[in-house]
């Protein structure tokens, strides 16, 4: 099926089945009614739920967002999407991306001018009220009609800017964030290492000797290669004992080695470790310092398409889980002056 709009008198949306490779005639839908405008068709989920926007009597005002469930008798009844996302002035241009971000236009006060282009997640909007983009994307004129790739990191739309003389255009954006190669885990780091004896490890007759390997915290561990984690940075003495098996003689004492653990960079960010569904998540960094560099930037990556920049950054979870925002940091070296990005991941429980 395809959906599509008509205007006659006023706008209408029609639907088209195609069969044996032939569209069939359009028909307006069920629920489109004369006197009243139906507009800007945009899918949800499988194709099976259709927002538009109308100005059916029983709404917030102007043009408002309503759905249709589609079943095996046909298009539901619309229902309007509520005043969490509707308003007494335009909503218009809807647009749902693949992770149930609904983008749409409204003229609304508060916003740059004109149409700007706002967004809301779908499962929240019983409980959050959609946001602007922001400056990056809106502008004094009509910005519309936004359309995004999966990611929702590039896109198109529409905008009467820096029209001579006044007309839209199309626009493209995408998101540029700071590339990085690893991740930092903020979490208490495990101290762990691998030891072993590199002469011992070479030789052939190992299985005829036993290895005890003796710790300066009295810790002591046996055999040819063992783990040891330490509770803390410092310096410690490990001084490894080889005795043959059978005998018990000591073929080697004097093994000593020294093993320097420097205390990790302090890098500390305000931020819960725990979060609540519907309710902000709060992440800051005013007060965040690395030793021997510049913050230039902060830039926040929480999922599901949403993307923030700056000093803090709020987000909202819609479902229960585990999630696993990134964190980086734009640095500049005090010493050698040059620039790099330092990315870091926490984890967060959402009940």
């Amino acid at each position: 099926n395809t959906i599509v709009e008509s205007q006659t008198q006023w706008l209408t949306l029609l639907g088209s089945g195609r069969k044996s490779g032939k569209w069939e005639k359009p028909e307006p839908l069920s629920f489109c009614v004369d006197g009243t405008n139906f507009t800007h068709p945009a899918f949800s989920g499988n194709d099976s739920v259709l927002i538009f926007s109308s100005d059916k009597s029983g709404g917030q005002g102007g043009m408002d967002l309503y759905y249709s469930k589609l079943s095996a008798s046909g298009w539901s009844a619309p229902v309007n999407l509520g005043s969490r996302i509707n308003s007494p002035a335009n909503e218009l241009f809807p647009f749902v991306s693949a992770s149930g971000n609904l983008y749409f236009s409204s003229n609304r006060p508060g916003g740059n001018g004109k149409l700007d282009i706002y967004v809301v997640h779908l499962s929240d909007t019983a409980h959050t009220f959609p946001f602007s983009l922001g400056n990056e994307i809106n502008s004094a004129d009509d910005d519309f009609g936004l359309w995004c790739d999966a990611a929702e990191r590039e896109g198109f739309f529409s905008s009467g800017r820096n029209a001579q003389p006044p007309n839209d255009n199309v626009f493209c954006f995408k998101i540029s964030w700071p590339q990085v190669s690893t991740l930092d885990t903020l979490l208490q780091p495990a101290l762990c290492y691998t030891f072993f004896e590199e002469a011992s490890l070479a030789a052939a007759d190992t299985v005829a000797m036993d290895y005890e390997w003796v710790f300066s915290d009295q810790t002591i561990k046996e055999g040819l290669i063992v783990e040891k984690c330490f509770s803390a940075p410092g310096t410690f003495t490990i001084d490894l004992k080889v005795s043959d098996r059978s005998s018990g003689e000591l073929v080697e004492s004097d093994v000593h080695y020294e093993l320097v653990i420097p205390a990790a960079i302090p890098i500390e960010f305000q931020i819960d470790e725990e979060a609540t569904v519907h309710e902000p998540l709060v992440i800051t960094t005013e007060k965040l310092t690395v030793p021997g560099f510049a913050i230039l930037d902060v830039y926040y990556d929480f999922g599901e398409g949403f993307y923030a920049r700056g000093r803090s950054a709020t987000h909202v979870y819609h479902k229960p889980g585990i999630y696993y925002p990134k964190i980086i940091l734009r640095l500049k070296d005090d010493a050698a002056g040059t620039i790099e990005n330092r990315c870091f991941v926490k984890e967060i429980i959402v009940k």
